[in-house]
């Protein structure tokens, strides 16, 4: 028991590491479906940091038991894809195609989208996930609504502070 408290004062004690001075800019639209989200993301220039696709190393369960227990149907991967918007290269368009899955990351039919992070390029630094600042407005599906890090919001959600991750949750006929 003393073993679990200083292990959990330890874990609390330890800093976090300071966002980036940059801020980054995501517009985008979640289709009606709520499958796919495309939009234009401003990448500014941040020292030790790269931007990864983290929707690619989602790992697909090996045997059919857990195959059944993660997709609502066959298994799936979804995509990312990004193409360079403007000629300075920190614009880019990008779309991403969710999984339909259960959990934090994917479409589940007829319940709503769940993406813990995964909807959008990934900032990493040192193979860990990067806190930067984020300016971010997403349109929503009419009579959805949805959760941004916290902001609750109907058909135009925005989110602007600082984290390593953006979490999204859409629902159709939500009420707040």
């Amino acid at each position: 028991m003393i073993f679990v408290l200083i292990a959990c004062l330890v874990a609390h004690a330890v800093p976090q590491p300071a966002p980036t001075p940059a801020t980054v800019h995501i517009e985008a639209t979640v289709s009606d479906d709520l499958r796919t989200i495309s939009g234009t993301i401003v990448v500014p220039h941040i020292d030790g940091v790269q931007w990864v696709d983290l929707l690619e190393k989602l790992p697909i369960p090996a045997g059919d038991r857990m195959q059944h227990r993660t997709f609502p149907v066959r298994p799936e991967q979804g995509t990312l894809t990004l193409e360079v918007a403007s000629e300075t290269q920190t614009e880019q368009r990008f779309h991403t195609v969710l999984p339909r899955r259960f959990g934090a990351s994917g479409v589940v039919p007829r319940r709503g989208l769940f993406a813990n992070g995964l909807w959008h390029p990934h900032p990493a630094s040192d193979g860990q996930p990067a806190v930067v600042n984020w300016d971010v407005t997403l349109t929503l599906p009419t009579g959805s609504t949805g959760v941004l890090n916290g902001v609750v919001a109907q058909e135009r959600l925005h989110y602007s502070g600082t984290a390593d991750r953006l979490s999204l949750a859409v629902l159709h006929n939500a009420r707040v």
